[in-house]
This record gives structure tokens, sequence and C-alpha cells, in this order.
């Protein structure tokens, strides 16, 4: 599948209103809590409507979101701002996105 295509596949996934993987982070994430310090730098990579990564920062995380779907990261900036959380918005492909090295604290990857 071409990038492009990947894009709008995500795209037409995420259109719903509803939060297709609701607002709540995800249970094994939560569990790992202690593995997270305060202003960790975190990657959440295919992160989707972001609610692991609005979960991150709301723990305090400096958190990169990181979605190929510009639908989904629309929904993730609107659960932002609700929640009052920041996080760096990143549209990519998670497969030919260039990853930065010695950036990140830890990566999160969540059904990917």
């Amino acid at each position: 599948m071409s990038e492009s295509d990947a894009a709008r596949f995500w795209d037409e996934r995420f259109e719903n209103k509803e939060y297709i993987f609701g607002v709540k982070p995800n249970e094994f994430l939560k569990s790992q809590r202690s593995l997270f310090g305060r202003e960790a730098k975190v990657l959440a990579v295919a992160d989707g409507e972001a609610r692991n990564g609005v979960w991150l920062a709301e723990c305090g995380c400096d958190v990169t979101s990181l979605d190929i779907s510009s639908v989904a990261q629309r929904k993730a900036k609107s659960l932002a701002r609700a929640r009052q959380v920041t996080l760096d918005f990143v549209l990519a492909d998670a497969l030919s996105w260039n990853y930065p090295l010695d950036t990140y604290d830890c990566v999160v990857c969540i059904f990917i």
C-alpha cells in the first residue's frame, strides 16, 4: 500500500465523529506508568486520535504524537485542548518518517 493510500485508508477509518478507541489510555500503557518520569520525552508512534499521547502529556511527559491521518490528528488536537495539554503533532507515515536519533527517552507503540 502506498503512503497516500495508507493515509486515505486511515482518514476514512477515523472520519467517524466518535473516537474509535475511546479517549481513555490503553490499560497496558497505564500499567507501565512508573516507567515514565515527569518531563520524559516520549514518542507515541501511530498515535491516531492520541488517547495515549494525551494521557502521557497529562502525566507530565513531553509528547510527540506521530500519525499518518490528518483526520485523526484533528480529533487528537481537539482532545488535547479539552484536556488542557500540549503535544507536538507530526503528520507522517510511521514506516517512512525520518526518526531523529537521541531525542526520546521512550517510544510508545500501541496497536501498530
